[in-house]
């Protein structure tokens, strides 16, 4: 196309002429490009529709809480000094079975000396099982096969930030080579290495001893499951008054600050334990007292527990205020291994299954205080009633023998046929209406 200096040099009749010629094909390619735009939105809103066929399924029907741990915890004190442990997380304890040794001595030597005891204490204990089970490690297959299932658990625990069960994982794997170095040697037990260790750990032990006072931590006349962990909340969140607490009390255990003491650890002495989840009023009528219920924990590795509900709790407010919150009191009895007991968890609670035809949210459509959907059979537009089961997420679960309804009056004015399965329902589309042909 001609610039303005390009038809400058032209006498004055024809730079009129190409002056007028530029100024039209302007015009001109405008008046394209806005009809191109118009033509091609207009076209996109008004003829694509995107469809999901009406299938059978099956869904939970669950719900998200913030929920408290109480169990029957006691805290086992100490004045001061280097801990020694004879026991690890959750073993169970004796009634009066020594939980620990407590050096007066809180020096480096005696820290350092006491954790070589308890790493010789752990590879003396290894070996011991791996002899005591000599006999049996006729099948080197499966002995390969759990050294692997310990590598890739070692692995995936420590990618998932899960150190203490990596750490575990990782005694399965020397207990799985020690097995292995059995059936690949002529080796009987490893009696002379436990003697060899022992023997160092008597020395340390000995040393330990004459660096200045001992004292000694016992379980307790009950005994029960001890562990290394506390958080100061075990006289605050307290057991023995879960089934008795009011909504309030228990609103005002929230508001307290955990209890500062110095702790071994503590004793869990009974296999029970309860869950206390803050629901709404409304989501705690799902719930029925007595009935069983799966309970996700999605940040304690995704673990699932079944629990009985004990006790429902509501929230009184002021007349005209609403319904408020209520409390679900979950009771257990089930302590698998490696679960974190963190006071405060998110869970999620699942209270049933709905079964029915899946359409999604966007594809219903109220209608004269009604729930339809659009359909498409051929190029031909249909409007379906649906009788709406629940809502699980994204979807509505319909009933697959939904009943015809009828319109009395209005633009809408007919009746109109059931939802049935594999019908064809028009997710998303505009100026949608029943008898319009999509070409």
């Amino acid at each position: 196309m001609l610039g303005l200096r390009d038809y400058r040099n032209f006498p004055p009749d024809r730079q009129y002429l190409l002056s007028h010629l530029v100024r039209t094909l302007s015009l001109l390619l405008a008046l394209f490009l806005v009809f191109y735009l118009f033509y091609h939105i207009g076209d996109g809103f008004q003829t694509k529709l995107e469809t999901s066929f009406a299938r059978t399924a099956e869904a939970a029907k669950t719900l998200h809480a913030q929920a408290w741990v109480f169990r029957d915890e006691e805290l086992v004190s100490y004045t001061g000094g280097t801990v020694r442990y004879h026991y690890d997380d959750y073993e169970k304890v004796e009634a009066n079975g020594r939980l620990a040794t407590v050096y007066a001595s809180s020096s480096l030597d005696t820290r350092l000396n006491v954790s070589i005891l308890e790493s010789l204490d752990r590879q003396i204990a290894l070996l011991t099982e791996a002899s005591a089970r000599a006999q049996l490690l006729a099948n080197a297959e499966a002995t390969d096969r759990e050294i692997t299932n310990a590598l890739l658990s070692i692995k995936a625990e420590g990618e998932g930030g899960r150190y203490g069960n990596a750490a575990d994982a990782s005694d399965k794997l020397l207990l799985q080579l020690a097995r292995k170095e059995l059936q690949q040697s002529k080796k009987l037990n490893y009696n002379a290495e436990i003697k060899a260790l022992t023997e160092i750990s008597d020395a340390l032990k000995q040393k330990l001893e004459a660096s200045g006072m001992k004292s000694y931590v016992s379980a307790g006349e009950n005994g029960g499951y001890f562990t290394r962990s506390y958080d100061g909340y075990e006289s605050v969140f307290d057991y023995d008054s879960v089934m008795t607490m009011t909504y309030d009390g228990f609103a005002e255990m929230l508001t307290k600050e955990p209890v500062q003491t110095r702790a071994i650890g503590k004793i869990i002495t009974s296999y029970q334990w309860y869950l206390v989840a803050r629901v709404t009023a409304s989501e705690s009528d799902n719930f029925r007292i007595g009935s069983s219920y799966n309970v996700d924990f999605p940040d304690n590795d995704n673990a699932t527990m079944s629990m009985k509900l004990e006790k429902k709790l509501l929230q009184e407010l002021p007349e005209g205020e609403g319904m408020g919150e209520a409390l679900l009191i979950f009771s257990c009895k089930n302590l698998p291994a490696n679960f974190s007991y963190t006071r405060h968890q998110n869970v999620k609670l699942s209270y049933g299954t709905v079964e029915g035809l899946q359409v999604s949210r966007s594809a219903l459509h109220v209608i004269d205080g009604q729930p339809f959907v659009y359909t498409l059979y051929g190029a031909a537009v249909h409007m379906k009633a649906v009788d709406v089961l629940d809502r699980v997420g994204g979807y509505y679960y319909v009933s697959p023998t939904s009943e015809s309804r009828e319109i009395t009056s209005g633009k809408h004015k007919g009746t109109y046929a059931g939802l049935r399965e594999n019908d064809c329902v028009i997710v998303y589309g505009v100026d949608l209406a029943h008898g319009r042909i999509f070409k």
